[in-house]
């Protein structure tokens, strides 16, 4: 399930027995705009403002974390989110993902395709299968 901002935060402020005018104060908003928060009216307008909600409720790093998630699909949708998420692991390790091994090709009738071939700049170009 994608988490809600407005329903993880409403969690933990319950879980936590949070005094909403008071983490409104803390934050220097009105106590109505932190209520749209809570309600799904509105979002914040930063992530560090959403930092600030954490270090008022006294989160843990694994809460907010799942907080600022919830948060950073709010702004974007879970579909490009997601899609973000998938790029960056396999820009940080693309070993992953990537084999080392080149493709096997099949002869199909009177051509085979070689795994290496020549650019037009004479370079040598390896297919490598991707694993996804």
């Amino acid at each position: 399930m994608i988490p809600d901002f407005a329903k993880v935060l409403s969690d933990y402020i319950h879980e936590k027995n949070v005094n909403v005018y008071s983490m409104a104060q803390f934050c220097d908003l009105d106590r109505s705009t932190m209520y749209k928060f809570i309600n799904g009216k509105r979002r914040p307008s930063s992530i560090s403002l959403v930092r600030k909600m954490a270090d008022f409720m006294l989160l843990t790093p694994a809460e907010y974390q799942l907080l600022s998630e919830a948060y950073r699909i709010s702004l974007v949708g879970p579909e490009i989110y997601f899609r973000r998420k998938y790029i960056w692991k396999f820009l940080q390790n693309p070993g992953k993902y990537i084999s080392a091994f080149p493709v096997n090709f099949t002869k199909t009738g009177a051509h085979s395709t070689p795994p290496c071939r020549n650019d037009r700049a004479g370079r040598t170009i390896s297919n490598y299968k991707l694993y996804v």
